[in-house]
């Protein structure tokens, strides 16, 4: 299948559906409380309205930065295929 092209000559790029986005995101959320607990999604939602930002939250309740997540759930989802 051919790649469609815009006006300027480059290719478009794919976009991923709702439905696509929604199960990726459910996919993170169990990996995620597959390695860290139940408790831990909560603790993270819990210390989101205190916390300096949303990555020094995530990090603290999942023991991860948000980059070493990024990487080991690529790393994950490469087995799933």
């Amino acid at each position: 299948m051919r790649r469609r092209r815009r006006d300027d000559g480059r290719p478009q790029r794919r976009r991923r559906s709702a439905e696509g986005e929604r199960r990726l995101g459910l996919l993170a959320v169990d990996w995620l409380v597959e390695r860290a607990g139940e408790p831990a999604l909560l603790e993270y939602h819990r210390s989101l309205p205190s916390s300096t930002g949303w990555h020094s939250a995530f990090e603290s309740a999942f023991g991860l930065t948000v980059e070493g997540f990024y990487e080991r759930f690529e790393e994950y989802r490469a087995t799933l295929r």
